[in-house]
Parts: structure tokens; sequence; C-alpha cells
């Protein structure tokens, strides 16, 4: 029993939930229940409140009845169904968590509710400890929650990319409940819709808050969020951005029967695909009270101060399931600072503090994920007005909802800081990313081909390809807040390793309104001329019939940062055989157009607005950047191209930042012959069978020497005929792209046949912006 003359009790404690047992019924006993308000010093038992507000509920008369040496217990139950059904809290233990009353007492004993986001009923029960069946309950207190004021943009865009040198006009914003608007930039200062700014390179934060007016049901609610506005520079050539990883994790629960974080380490132990746990148990309502702290250390293993970060741009991957229930917000975040004196080697839950505004893990896509996900959610600690604040870490707390047993995993969090690379000194060396998904996601060591071969496959600490920092997935719905019960993407990591053999599935059955989704994150942003390779295969169809696959439910779209700059259906892409692969009828790349915009996120999706059974599924190979290349005419790179000798190899060149070194490769192996979908043998424009390639050599000082440049086409002299060298009367044109220096990914080989021409003759230009249709 708790005797104190003022308990104010926080309830986001974790306490589980049950339904009680107990009836209104009136029985023949002495005490009376007293009653509650909203009020401190009169009665209030009806109350309207912002959605996500707080209530404090106090007593207003005190328990009367008892008989001499006797006491009260009592707790509080609550309704969301109008009083047909009523919850209690319970103790570790599993019964009531009461709060004591004693006989004389007469101060009120408040208790405060947070975050409340539905209409409820609540009263107090209250019970003899000598003898129990003498007990009553007062009347219940009704709380009415306003409507979520929504923040609405055109076409649900809040997230923009331009270019350095253009301004940004400020949106149209409109709110669901009337509200007036208000806007600020990171130095506070204020804002108008429809007005024009001019803004510097890099990543800039507006804040958005609506206040609900006189005319809404409450007033003075304010709703938070923000406009994300990406300037990027195409002509910084040299620019590279590196990613900062916290390296300090403290973790914290308030019940440690109820709820617990498990495996803190895994957050900071550098294996993107490993993670801590939040458990959240069942709990009542509100904001959880189980967490985890992440801070950044520097290279020497000293805390960064708050003020180094100031204004930093936080992401962290994260994951949690979701359900008709249980909507995205459940998770929170906000920014931390360590106590004055406090090191890395020292961090505890109590030597530092919250800093600005915490933030709802919720909004725009994140609104529409439903079942198992994972997904990265980035913001600035600032002040609610968008003030950049100090900060060395942040916090990601986990709350639910009633009667909801909830866990959320946190993988990492980092800051991005630029960076200048001299291509002179370049050393070309990439660190390399080796992931090992836990245990218990059952990555195989073997996968089975289409043709029912087995492969083997590493399934720990395996290489990601060079282009990948990380990926995310899970399930969105086109309908908000409708439940779902898919399955994510099956092995998702191996989409994206460096390894053609291994594959991610995307799940056979796909509900009506729902998409799968697999997001890549590139290390370093694509440039024009950049594509999107996607290597995949189907069983029992033929790779080349694209018809059959059911492309049309799938698109790719791309992001840079958290801004959408471009999508295309998979049914319009090309399929290409990329030369060196061993790709025959099983397995082919299949080509994105170009992207002129610049972009650091590849997204597949898999949509469908009826139910549909697609078999075994698609299998994602592998997904990375190549910047692709014909010959102008060329409709597939398979084709042999005539060259003449007299005239130059020219390459359109998309940008200055990207050159190339030209060489030639002969033929060391052919392998079967391609077929159409009729299965008819692919030829050439001689007649003759187009076959893939399985061996390639490089030929000794063949390097072609650059001549000049002229409207952005590079010139390359063309010395010898290599005649002698040729294999079935081919010759391989092999094309490295330079970028800061370093070759950017793998060189390209196109089928040239050689031929001595008069000086007339005028070479195809080689156009480096990519396949199109």
């Amino acid at each position: 029993m708790i005797r104190t003359a003022h308990l104010l009790l926080i309830l986001f404690i974790s306490f589980a939930v049950k339904s009680n047992t107990h009836t209104a019924e009136k029985k023949a006993f002495a005490i009376t229940p007293g009653s509650i308000s909203f009020a401190e010093n009169y009665s209030l038992t009806s109350i309207d409140i912002c959605h996500g507000g707080s209530i404090t509920i106090y007593e207003d008369q005190a328990v009367s009845g008892l008989g001499l040496l006797q006491t009260a217990n009592y707790y509080y139950e609550i309704s969301y169904d109008n009083g047909l059904t009523w919850s209690y809290y319970e103790n570790a233990e599993g019964d009531p968590y009461e709060f004591g009353d004693g006989l004389l007492q007469t101060d009120p004993n408040p208790i405060t509710l947070e975050n409340i986001t539905n209409n409820m009923l609540i009263r107090r029960y209250v019970y003899s400890t000598l003898s129990p069946s003498n007990n009553a309950y007062t009347a219940p207190l009704s709380v009415n929650v306003q409507q979520e004021n929504k923040i609405l943009f055109q076409n649900d865009i809040n997230a923009y990319a331009i270019a350095l040198g253009e301004t940004f006009t400020i949106p149209t914003i409109t709110t669901s409940l009337p509200a007036t608007i208000a806007i600020f930039d990171a130095e506070g200062n204020s804002l108008s819709q429809g007005s024009s700014i001019s803004l510097s390179e890099g990543t800039h934060t507006l804040t958005v808050i609506a206040t609900t007016t006189t005319a809404a049901t409450v007033s003075g609610c304010t709703n938070t969020t923000y406009i994300q506005v990406v300037v990027y520079d195409m002509a910084d050539c040299n620019k590279r951005t590196k990613k900062i990883y916290a390296t300090q994790a403290v973790g914290w629960s308030s019940s440690p029967l109820l709820s617990w974080v498990s495996n803190e380490q895994n957050a900071v132990n550098n294996n993107r695909a490993n993670y801590a746990s939040l458990n959240g148990g069942v709990v009542i309502l509100g904001i959880g009270t189980v967490r985890i702290d992440l801070y950044f250390t520097k290279e020497n293993g000293t805390l960064y101060s708050p003020q180094e970060l100031k204004g930093k741009r936080v992401t962290i991957k994260l994951g949690e399931q979701y359900s008709g229930l249980k909507v995205a917000g459940g998770l929170t975040v906000v920014g931390r600072q360590t106590d004055e004196g406090v090191t890395a080697g020292n961090i505890t839950e109590f030597n530092g503090s919250n800093v600005g505004k915490t933030f709802g893990v919720k909004g725009g896509v994140l609104d529409l994920l439903k079942g198992d996900n994972v997904f990265q959610f980035s913001f600035s600690p600032a002040s609610s007005n968008g003030i950049p604040v100090g900060f060395n870490g942040v916090r990601i707390q986990l709350g639910s909802l009633l009667g909801v047993a909830d866990i959320a995993t946190v993988f990492y969090a980092y800051i991005e800081e630029d960076y200048t690379i001299d291509p002179n000194t370049n050393t070309c060396i990439e660190e390399e990313i080796r992931v090992t998904p836990p245990a218990s996601l059952l990555y195989p060591d073997e996968q089975t081909t289409i043709d029912g071969d087995t492969v083997i496959i590493e399934n720990t600490n395996f290489l990601l390809n060079e282009f990948t920092e990380d990926v995310s997935w899970g399930n969105k719905t086109a309908v908000i807040n409708a439940a779902t019960s898919l399955s994510s993407v099956v092995h998702p990591y191996y989409a994206v390793d460096n390894n053609y053999e291994s594959y991610a599935i995307f799940n056979t059955v796909v509900g009506a309104l729902n998409q799968q989704f697999l997001l890549t994150h590139l290390r370093q942003t694509a440039r024009p001329g950049d594509q999107v390779q996607i290597t995949i295969s189907y069983p029992n169809i033929n790779i080349l019939n694209l018809s059959l696959l059911q492309l049309g439910n799938f698109k790719v779209v791309y992001y840079l940062d958290d801004t959408k700059v471009g999508e295309e259906y998979m049914e319009e892409f090309r399929v290409l055989d990329i030369g060196l692969l061993d790709f025959e009828n099983n397995k082919k790349a299949v080509i994105a157009k170009p992207v002129t915009i610049p972009f650091n996120k590849i997204e597949i999706q898999q949509f469908n607005t009826v139910s549909v059974n697609l078999g075994q599924g698609l299998r994602i190979h592998d997904v990375r950047m190549r910047p692709m290349m014909l010959f102008e005419g060329q409709k597939d790179p398979k084709e042999v191209t005539a060259i003449c000798a007299a005239d130059y190899l020219k390459i359109k060149q998309p940008d200055h930042c990207t050159t190339y070194e030209v060489s030639f490769a002969k033929v060391l192996q052919f392998g079967g012959s391609f077929t159409d979908t009729d299965g008819n043998i692919l030829v050439d424009e001689n007649n003759q069978p187009i076959k893939s390639i399985l061996e390639v050599e490089d030929i000794p000082e063949s390097a072609l020497t650059l001549s000049h440049v002229e409207n952005n086409i590079m010139y390359f002299p063309l010395e010898r005929l290599y005649q002698n060298l040729e294999n079935e009367e081919i010759i391989l044109a092999k094309i490295q792209t330079k970028r800061q220096g370093c070759d950017y990914g793998d060189p390209e080989y196109l089928r040239v046949r050689l031929i001595n021409c008069k000086n007339a003759v005028v070479n195809p230009v080689i156009n480096t912006e990519g396949i199109k249709n």
C-alpha cells in the first residue's frame, strides 16, 4: 500500500492489461467510493483534449464508510468502448496495481495519463483491505479526444530537390482542422507560403507548426511536421559523404520484469544487419518506458561535443511490427547531450539529458507501413520552432497501445560529413562493408537455381557490392490503418551481396492494395548517365519474355535522401545481357532508363490492386549502379558494331566529372547462342549467331589516348585493327568509367568489328546516357 500526501503517477509504466472480472452491480456494503474529477478544487466530469494530449485526475471526494482500523485500497480502470468492457492495471505478479488511501487522508492523489489518442472513460475502484468484498466504483469520467489535426501538402510531397542557384518556393499547406500555420527556417526566421528563398548546398529542414483555432473543438492544439529541401551542385565533382556511426549504447527500462532492452551493443557493432531490441511487453498507453541511447565518438574515441554536431542530420535504422491496432508513431526519437565532464567510457542513463523536441517516427510513407518492416528515419535535433540544438547522442524510445505487445529493433544511427577528394592522390581503396544477419533470420548457406542446381552461399560476414551501403525492406498498404499478415522480402541482403548466384525473394502472395519494398541505400550519389542494374530470375519462365513476369506489378523508385526524384515501371525496362557473367536464359540484367537528377536510394516496389499469387516469386540476385553505353543506333549491347579504324572512337561525356579509359580485350570463350522468346537463335547483321561471352582477356598495350573533347564528346584515335586477335570476327572495346580518379563500376564491353575504310566514314558515338527504349 502507498501512503502519501500527494502522489503523482505518470502512467506510461509498462503494465499488463486484463479484462476486468468485476461487475458494476450494486452490493450491500458500507463503503462509499467518493468521487474523482478533472479539476483540483471542483467537480469536472468530462473534458475535451487535443489528440495526443494528457489529463490529470484528482480526488474530488474521499472514500468514506470504513470501520475502525480499516483502510481502503483503490486503483483505476479504463474503458475504450463507452463502458462495455473495462481494463485495470496489473503489477509484475499479475495482481491489480493498487494506490493506497488512508482512512483519514483528505488530500487529492492526482494521476496523469499522457499521449491519449482515443476517447475513453476512467473510474476508480475502491475496496476495504480487511474485507475485499466491501467495494465500490466511482462514477466514470469522460475523455473526448479531438481528431488529429493533419498537416497536408499538395500531392503529399514535403521533400524536394533543387539545383544550386535555383530558388525554392514554400509550397501551399492546409490542415484537416481549422488552424493557423507557422513556418520557420533553421535559424527560427518566419517564412510564408508561396514565398521564394535561396538556399546553400546541402540538406535544409523547414519546420511547419499548425495550431488549432477557436473554430475547432479544442483550440491551441499544436502539430508539427517538416519540409526537407536538398540542394545539390552537379559541378562539384570531388565531394564525397562520410557516414559516422554511433559507437556507444546505453539501454534502460522502467520495469525490467515487463519491458527490457536486449543485445544493446548490436546497435553499435558496425554490423548493419544486426540489431538491439526494445521489448515493450504489454503496456497501457502512451509513450513507453523502454529505450536506448546512442552516442557519437570521433576517430580517436572521444565524444563529440554537442556544439560540434549542432545542425547535423541523424539517420536511424529501425524495425517495427505494425498492424491494424499498432500504427506508426509508437517510436519516438529525441536528441541527447552528455553532462559536462562525461567521457565515452562512463556514459550512463543518468549523466545526460534530452535536448530539443521529441519527434514521432511517423509521417509520409511511414504511416503506410504494415507487417514486419525495416526502415530509416532521419531528423535534425531542434527546438519546437526548428532552431537546431547541440547534441552528441540520440534516444530511441518505444511506446505501445492498449493491450498490444510490441518489439522494435534498433540497427544503428549515423550522422554525415562531407569531405573533398583529391583525384591526384586518391588511393581508390574503398572500405569493405560486410554483414552477418542474426541467426533468427535464417539466411541459408545454399540456394537452388531455377535449373534445380544447388549453389553454396556465404551467409555470415559476407561482402556487400561496391555501390551498396545498406538495405531496408518491408510492406506498405494503400489504405491507412489497414491490417496485413504479409511476410516481407525474404533474405534482402542477398540482393546486394557481391554474389550474382544468391538472391532475395519477393513474397509469393501479395494482398490487395499492398506493396512489398526493397530499398537499396547507395554509398555515394549517382550522377547523370548512371543507371540501375537489377539482376533477376524467375522459376519456370523464360526471362526474355517480360510479359510472363507480371513486371507491371513492379516499379523502381529513385530517391535523393528522402526526396522522391523519379520512378519507372519494370515492364518498361529492357532485358539485356551484360556480357561476361554467363547470363544465358536463366538470369538477365534489367536496366532502367537514365535519371538526369542525382539519387542515392533505389527502391524496388511490388504493388497490386487485387490479391494475386505469383507462384514461387521473383528473385532479385543483384542491385547496383552501372554506367551503361551503346553506340548510336544500337538497340542491344549484344549487337556487333563495325568501327572504321580511320575515324575516332567517340564517347559522349555526361558531365565534366566523368572520364573514361578505353582499351580492347579479346574473347577467349563463347557460350551458347541467345534465343528470342519463341526459341529462335538471335543473329547479328551478318546473320551470325549472337553468343554469350564466358571469358575475356585484356589485350596488352591497347589503351587509347584521349585526343580532345569537343561539344562534350571525347575523341580517342584508333591505332590498330587487332584482326589477328579477333574471335569469330569479334573484338571487345573495353570502356572503364572513372570518377574522382578511380574506377567507377565494372568496365563495359562492346562487341565491335574493326575494319579498314575511307576517311569519309564517320563512326557512331558511344552514348553514355544509357539505354533508351
